[in-house]
C-alpha cells in the first residue's frame, strides 16, 4: 500500500478574497497545514492574522501584507501556535508589530520547539518549509478576556491602533474606533 505524501503547503495568494472593504482573506485552497490568512485594514493599520508555514510563506504573506496596507501600520496575530499558523512570525521582525494573548506565548515558548521537530515528520515538504524557523518573540502579549475559544487557551480578541470594529459574523463596513473583545 502507498504511503500517503502531503502536499507542500505553500501560502498562494493567487485567489485572494475581498470579504468586505479592508477585509480580505488569502484562502488555504483545502491545502493540509496551510491556514486561511486574514487581513483586516483600518484607518492606520492592518492587523495581519497567521503567518503560513515557515520563513518562505511568511515572506510571501508579509509581501502581500505590505502592499495591501499601502503605507498604513501592520500588526501580526495568530489564532494559535501551531506551525502552520505562527512559524513564520520572525520574517515580520521590524516590519509588524507581533502581538498575541498570553497562553499563545507560553505555548509559543514551551511547546514551539517539540511541535517544530514533531511536523518535520510528517514528511519531507513539510520538513523544508520549517528550515530555518526561529520562534520569534512577540512585541506585545496581553491578557484581555477572549471571544470564542482557540486551541490554545483563547482565540485571538483585542484591538490595535487605527483599526475599525470587527465582530464575528460582521461582514459589512467597520464603525470605528478599535477592535473589542
Amino acid at each position: 500500500m502507498a504511503e500517503f505524501v502531503l502536499p507542500d503547503p505553500v501560502v498562494q495568494v493567487t485567489d485572494v478574497q475581498e470579504l468586505a472593504r479592508d477585509l480580505v482573506v488569502i484562502p488555504n485552497r483545502r491545502v493540509p497545514l496551510v491556514p486561511n490568512i486574514g487581513l483586516i485594514g483600518g484607518t492606520h493599520s492592518v492587523l495581519v492574522v497567521d503567518t503560513g508555514m515557515g520563513p518562505a510563506n511568511a515572506e510571501t504573506v508579509l509581501k502581500f501584507a505590505a502592499d495591501f496596507a499601502d503605507g498604513r501600520t501592520l500588526y501580526l496575530t495568530t489564532t494559535h501556535f501551531h506551525p502552520e499558523h505562527a512559524f513564520g512570525a520572525q520574517v515580520f521582525a521590524g516590519e509588524a508589530t507581533f502581538l498575541i494573548n498570553r497562553a499563545q506565548a507560553e505555548d509559543l515558548k514551551v511547546r514551539g520547539p517539540g511541535y517544530i521537530e514533531m511536523f518535520k515528520g510528517l514528511g519531507e515538504s513539510v520538513a523544508r518549509r520549517l528550515e530555518g524557523v526561529r520562534l520569534a518573540t512577540p512585541d506585545v502579549v496581553y491578557d484581555h478576556e477572549h471571544a470564542g475559544s482557540g486551541r490554545s487557551g483563547g482565540a485571538v480578541a483585542g484591538h490595535w491602533p487605527g483599526a475599525q470594529q470587527r465582530r464575528s459574523g460582521d461582514h459589512g463596513p467597520g464603525r470605528g474606533g478599535d477592535v473589542h473583545r
